[in-house]
């Protein structure tokens, strides 16, 4: 699970790095949201969430996103499905204020800002 949130960061272009160094990103899986949606989350953009998917499937993908980064952070962690209504808008938020010049950046990109601007997203640690 480590390796696919540094796969994500990797993929949303968090880590610093030299523009002209190329960066191999791992693919990341199909998350199934279950909720409708056709598209793979990994494939999902920041417009697509914001224009294209329902409130529903805002809310289950943000669910799923959340379970993964929660049990990255901590193995044992529990799933946080809980925070899943307020984790969708601030997704949608995170999309807005850091990609509105690119609405094709994916939503991972922006799930990722959102979770790491949200302590009370995280775990407690052990």
């Amino acid at each position: 699970m480590r390796r696919l949130f540094l796969a994500l960061v990797l993929a949303t272009g968090l880590v610093g790095c030299n523009p002209a160094t190329p960066v191999v990103v791992a693919p990341a899986p199909m998350l199934s949201v279950n909720a409708g949606w056709h598209t793979n989350l990994a494939a999902t953009t920041c417009g697509d969430w914001a224009h294209s998917m329902t409130q529903t499937q805002r809310v289950t993908a943000a669910g799923s996103l959340v379970a993964i980064f929660r049990s990255m952070e901590v193995s044992d962690a529990s799933a946080g499905t809980e925070f899943a209504p307020i984790f969708a808008t601030e997704i949608g938020a995170a999309c807005t204020k850091y990609y509105a010049d690119a609405p094709t950046t994916g939503v991972i990109a922006g799930a990722t800002m959102a979770y790491m601007d949200d302590l009370s997203l995280h775990p407690a640690h052990h």
